[in-house]
């Protein structure tokens, strides 16, 4: 009978052996009682089921089992591994002592199969966690009651050095993200790749950055720059995340930090949270994942002065490598453009593939090509092709292309040195130099420019300029609707 009992016990063994020996099936622990018990941590077990018989001598299979509510009888209990290597299951053995049975002293009527399960793929999957890592990372914030458990919030990872604030916030785990940050987790600490918490939650949802808003952020670790070269804004904007930039640059990220050629990253301007309430509304969301400044996204004019005021770099680029001069001239919006021009945007700044705002300027309306040329441009500068503003106008298919060489050429825009695919208003040997309007409208609208240019901007122009030295030379622009003048 005893054989018997054996044979068959064998059996059931070998039938869980495979195909899915990590899959935590509910057992009967009467199964184990003719079992060798290798070690033992309180309710985890491994045991090793002998097989006593003339032919074989040696151990069948290993099982790691966690029993639940050894108070009860019979109580229930879960295979975690079923195999004939014994490493494998010393090495899960040692991975799971000391997180399972904490565990489930901590939330014993929380521990189901599936959450048993989950435990272990975790755990198999980054042996380094502790059981605080865990509990961040399912959101089983009633370990943290603990003592043991809150002894390991400060704990990073040994391979990956990240922080249970790292799982949390990464796990998009709210709940874990505010006990934790009750608990006072550090902020400091960044993970292998230089991650700090404000690097994982950038990605996330800004209800997660709130959540670590509860202390203020150290301006040095919201603007840290990871082992990528990227700060907490940038990342934001390289996922297209926009209420995630708008909420660090309420806790305090550089305006300029989301920008690419900033060679001093040690000072750093915070707009602060009511400057963003007051202005986030008037950002384009769309033009945020491209990075660069506030300017880039900024929509209207008062959002533009605003964020130049609270210290925005005007020849920040973006990802793309453009200004925010740029983007303006490319949305066509001329009251920005001048805004910026007048505050002392480079006019001649180079950005993606060489063009400077007077190319991107030939593809829109004639007045910002007129601004552009009253503020200094270029009109000769080349771009990474080698084509000018000039060829690109004399090459263009659009409506008024004949009057923007007109423009062009009646500033001494010059014709190509070389033929590269030109027409008769850019090669060497053409002779067409654009149609002339019929009426002068430079200006046109002149409500606008009275608004852009009246007694009360120049005054608030000379206010500023005294308070502050002047960002370049300063210019005295007469427009009385025949054309430039001055």
């Amino acid at each position: 009978a005893m054989a018997f009992l054996r044979g068959f016990l064998e059996n059931l063994r070998s039938t869980r052996l495979e195909p899915e020996p990590h899959k935590v099936l509910e057992v009967k622990p009467d199964e184990y009682a003719l079992c060798n018990i290798l070690a033992r941590e309180d309710s985890l077990v491994l045991y090793q089921y002998a097989v006593s018989t003339p032919e074989s001598a040696e151990s069948g299979s290993y099982d790691v089992v966690l029993h639940k509510d050894v108070t009860r009888s019979p109580h229930a209990a879960f295979s975690l591994l079923r195999t004939k290597d014994q490493v494998a299951a010393e090495v899960s053995f040692v991975q799971l002592r000391d997180k399972l049975p904490l565990l489930l002293e901590c939330v014993p009527d929380l521990l189901s199969k599936d959450l048993v399960q989950e435990v272990v793929l975790l755990v198999r999957n980054n042996p380094s966690w502790t059981l605080a890592h865990l509990a961040a990372h399912l959101g089983l914030v009633d370990c943290f009651k603990n003592q043991k458990v809150a002894a390991q919030i400060c704990e990073p990872a040994q391979d990956t050095l990240a922080t249970p604030l790292h799982i949390a916030v990464r796990a998009q785990k709210l709940n874990s993200v505010q006990v934790l940050m009750a608990m006072d987790a550090p902020l400091n600490l960044t993970d292998h790749n230089g991650d700090t918490i404000y690097h994982a939650a950038a990605v996330t949802t800004k209800e997660l950055i709130k959540a670590l808003s509860v202390r203020p952020a150290p301006t040095a670790v919201i603007n840290q720059v990871n082992n990528d070269g990227y700060t907490p804004l940038q990342l934001a904007c390289l996922t297209d995340k926009p209420e995630c930039v708008r909420e660090l640059l309420k806790e305090g990220a550089d305006v300029n930090s989301a920008s690419v050629n900033l060679a001093d990253r040690n000072n750093s301007t915070c707009l602060g949270r009511d400057h963003v309430e007051q202005n986030g509304h008037n950002f384009q969301i769309e033009d945020m994942k491209h990075g660069g400044t506030p300017l880039h996204w900024a929509k209207t004019t008062q959002c533009l002065e605003t964020m130049i005021e609270l210290g925005c770099d005007l020849d920040a680029k973006n990802f793309q490598g453009n200004t925010a001069l740029h983007i303006m001239v490319a949305r066509g919006r001329l009251a920005c453009v001048i805004s910026l021009l007048s505050h002392g945007a480079s006019v001649n700044a180079v950005g993606c593939d060489g063009d400077t705002p007077l190319h991107a300027a030939v593809r829109g309306d004639v007045s910002l090509i007129h601004a552009l040329i009253v503020f200094g441009a270029d009109v000769n500068q080349p771009n990474q092709k080698g084509e000018t503003a000039r060829h690109l106008a004399a090459t263009s298919k659009l409506s008024k292309r004949d009057s923007v060489l007109y423009t062009l050429h009646a500033v001494g825009a010059r014709r190509c040195d070389r033929d590269q695919g030109c027409t008769e208003g850019c090669s060497p040997e053409g002779s067409f130099d654009g149609v002339a309007p019929e009426k002068p409208n430079f200006f046109k609208t002149s409500r606008l420019y009275d608004d852009l240019m009246g007694a009360s901007i120049v005054k608030s122009a000379l206010g500023r300029c005294q308070e502050r030295p002047p960002r370049s030379r300063s210019r005295v622009l007469c427009l009385d609707g025949g054309g430039i003048r001055g």
